[in-house]
């Protein structure tokens, strides 16, 4: 959430018309639309992560009816950390292979606990579990293909939440 305040300098009302955001994840609220001169307003701007990580650049355009002024553009610049490193994003068995079980670690990057659901990545027979450590800032993903004896590939999607903060992430699973 950022706030925006602003000041009516002008001898005139200020009405404004529009605010258009830049991106669905990105709304405007306003205490008022009507300024009278001398008057102070703010506008809030709430930005929605969802599954979105690195630089995020959202704007909000605001139009009034103000003579001889354009519309005036509002940035929200945001860098949001990625939840979880994953080592190694990818196992692979060869064919004819025995199937044992292998792991990839996930360890959070941020100094708080992380919740993964695994949702449903079962389709081709390929087994997974979790094996969470006490505080919840690191996981083993346990894998295990059905067989090696044929070619197949197994993404492994999962999700992770922090607070508010849900990021989506995938794994894959080859047998050569």
């Amino acid at each position: 959430m950022v706030t925006f305040p602003f000041h009516n300098a002008g001898a005139q009302v200020v009405t404004i018309r529009t605010i258009e955001s830049s991106c669905g994840c990105t709304i405007a609220q306003i205490d008022r639309k009507v300024i009278a001169p001398g008057e102070d307003g703010e506008l809030v701007a709430v930005f929605t992560p969802s599954e979105r990580v690195g630089r995020q650049e959202k704007s909000l355009t605001v139009s009034t009816d103000e003579p001889g002024i354009g519309p005036v553009l509002l940035w929200l610049k945001i860098q949001i950390p990625e939840l979880i490193s994953i080592s190694p994003r990818s196992l692979q068995w060869n064919a004819g292979e025995q199937k044992l079980e292998k792991r990839i670690v996930i360890t959070s990057n941020i100094n708080a606990a992380v919740f993964i659901d695994l949702g449903n990545t079962r389709k081709s027979g390929v087994v997974c579990h979790l094996e969470p450590s006490v505080d919840r800032k690191s996981y083993v993903l346990v894998v295990k293909p059905p067989s090696t004896g044929y070619p197949q590939r197994e993404v492994i999607s999962f999700k992770v939440t922090s607070g508010e903060i849900v990021q989506a992430y995938t794994a894959l699973a080859v047998i050569n």
